[in-house]
């Protein structure tokens, strides 16, 4: 970069900066009025049945949809509140990683912090979980922090981080299990660190101990506790390698058209293999770090579940790798801007079609969010004769545990009868409601009921992907199946 540009960009990057964390923070506040989703009641309603003090956080939940640190907060806040401030606390740690993001890519050189506030500030995937009451958004924030004072650790060995980075991974750990993810990373990370100066095994395992042992400690009591105990909720069919594409796909903000995201994919694996053959020649400490995380302990994991034949693969269990996905990616853009004016005009190519990506996918989140339950609910209500409303749908846990938390909302101004499957009336419910988690579904326009009743399609309320799921309203009439009804079953 030439000194009369270098001058240009210094003085304008305070404005720049502040001008895109204001954008990032708005986005993450417009997340906040979207639906609540089945995770976020779940969660809310398993701290109402078993929590009466913190310790049964740690003792009673042993589900996988217990994240530690934000069940605290939900028994904090107690029932009743509105769903945007159980999001809060993901709100705050979303907009907080993008400077934080910003810094540790970029330290004292502006052009290269900005970018990464941009892809940091503009990511689909950190805004949606900016906005959920989950442990994600925490998780990522956690995860950037202990990278930060592990950094700055080996550069200046300043006295009470190793004290802050015990805290902060302890807290990232009950924030969200996967962030072990990370903790592994770090482990090699400090194991490479330690012998640069030819020390031998005793002293690279002394460093390791030092700094990781009190996490390592304290996940061993967890593991007593909670982890050996802990259920996996259930979850639609999902494999690694799908999963996988997905989050290099929506980190890229690739569209999900024929085979492009299979391309993106294997693009994307090459591009992490190069960056990290690059690091490898500056710092080995680093590139071991990325290697564990995006690599290694990925496919360790994904082994694992394949011979425990676990097959609910779900993006968000990859989500730790996701900050360190985007540094490449930052290193790979601005190292595009750094090598001439050819550089420049691939670097905002490169940037325009991720925030195009990315914009697609928010845009559909904006307006569809989670999905659309309560303003389903509120249509039945409106279009229902009678006081009693009766219905029924194509998965009873779901479909019960979220109508009946938007009932609860409304106060129940009309009493609400659920069928579950089998134990239907004669005549049938009212009321049909079939739901799908895939982005792109399509249902047919009329159902039959194991009796012979008929049921219209008359409402569709959908959602963005990932989190939440589309639901189909259908109504019963009184009429002959038409040839082409599709059976409920």
């Amino acid at each position: 970069m030439d000194i009369h540009s270098e001058s240009l960009l210094r003085k304008w990057s305070p404005g720049a900066f502040i001008g895109i964390f204001l954008l990032a923070a708005f986005l993450r506040l417009q997340g906040l009025r979207t639906d609540f989703w089945l995770d976020e009641i779940w969660a809310l309603q398993i701290v109402a049945e078993f929590v009466r003090n913190p310790i049964d956080i740690l003792t009673r939940l042993h589900l996988d949809t217990n994240h530690w640190l934000y069940t605290y907060y939900l028994f904090l806040c107690g029932e009743g509140r509105a769903w945007w401030i159980y999001r809060v606390p993901s709100m705050i740690a979303g907009i907080m990683t993008v400077p934080l993001f910003g810094l540790i890519c970029g330290g004292r050189d502006p052009g290269k912090s900005l970018t990464a506030m941009v892809i940091s500030g503009f990511s689909y995937l950190l805004i949606l979980y900016s906005s959920e009451a989950r442990g994600y958004a925490l998780m990522i924030l956690l995860g950037l922090i202990a990278y930060f004072l592990l950094d700055r650790y080996f550069l200046e060995k300043p006295k009470g981080y190793a004290a802050a980075f015990w805290a902060v991974s302890i807290l990232g750990i009950l924030a969200h299990i996967t962030f072990l993810y990370i903790t592994a990373g770090f482990i090699l990370w400090t194991w490479c660190d330690s012998g640069k100066s030819g020390s031998g095994l005793l002293h690279r395992t002394k460093a390791v101990v030092a700094l990781h042992g009190p996490p390592l400690v304290f996940l061993s009591l967890l593991y007593l506790v909670d982890l050996r105990r802990m259920i996996l909720g259930g979850a639609e069919v999902g494999t690694f390698p799908d999963v996988l594409r997905q989050l290099i796909g929506f980190a890229v903000g690739c569209p999900e058209i024929g085979i492009l995201p299979i391309i993106v994919t294997v693009m994307g694996i090459a591009l992490i293999c190069f960056e990290i053959l690059l690091l490898w020649f500056q710092d080995r400490g680093k590139a071991l770090f990325f290697t564990m995380v995006l690599f290694l302990v990925p496919l360790t994991v994904a082994t694992g579940a394949f011979f425990a034949d676990f097959r609910g693969w779900q993006v968000r269990y990859l989500l730790a790798c996701l900050p360190f996905l985007l540094m490449l990616i930052v290193n790979s853009f601005w190292r595009a801007w750094q090598s001439g004016r050819g550089g420049r005009a691939l670097y905002l190519c490169c940037l325009g079609l991720y925030l195009a990506g990315n914009g697609y996918y928010l845009r559909s989140f904006l307006k569809d969010g989670r999905g659309a339950y309560l303003t389903a609910i509120r249509y039945v209500m409106d279009h229902s004769a009678g006081r009693e409303i009766t219905i029924a749908s194509d998965h009873d846990f779901r479909n019960k545990m979220v109508l009946d938390y938007y009932v609860r909302q409304l106060g129940r101004e009309r009493p609400f009868t659920y069928y579950d499957g089998g134990k239907w009336p004669p005549a049938g419910p009212a009321w049909y409601i079939s739901h799908s988690i895939k982005r792109e579904a399509s249902v047919p326009q009329s159902r039959t009921a194991y009796n012979g009743a008929v049921y219209d399609l008359v409402g569709q309320f959908r959602f963005s992907g990932l989190s939440g799921f589309h639901w189909f309203l259908y109504r019963k009439k009184e009429s002959k199946p038409t040839p082409d009804a599709a059976p409920i079953r």
